[in-house]
C-alpha cells in the first residue's frame, strides 16, 4: 500500500507493449501510459484493465480457444 502512495514514477512503464500489431492495442498503451504520468491512477486501472482483457483473448484466440464477449476474463483461465 505504501508504494502507491508514493508518487513516483513507474520504473518498468516501457514493459508495457502489445504483442500484435493491432492499432487498438497501441492506443490503449498509450493512454495507459499517459494516465500513468499524470498521475491517474483510476483512470489507468480502467485502461489497463481493458489492455489486459484484450491481450488475454487475443492470445486465447491465436491458440485455438473459443473466446465470446459473453464470457469473463477469468472464464478464460483453465480453458484447454
Amino acid at each position: 500500500m505504501d508504494r502507491l502512495r508514493q508518487a513516483k514514477p513507474v520504473a518498468d512503464i516501457a514493459a508495457l507493449v502489445p504483442e500484435t500489431a493491432e492499432q487498438e492495442f497501441d492506443g490503449i498503451t498509450r493512454q495507459v501510459r499517459d494516465a500513468i504520468a499524470k498521475n491517474q491512477p483510476e483512470a489507468g486501472l480502467d485502461r489497463l484493465h481493458t489492455f489486459t482483457v484484450k491481450f488475454v483473448r487475443t492470445l486465447c484466440a491465436g491458440r485455438g480457444i473459443v473466446v465470446t464477449r459473453e464470457k469473463a476474463l477469468h472464464g478464460l483461465f483453465g480453458n484447454t
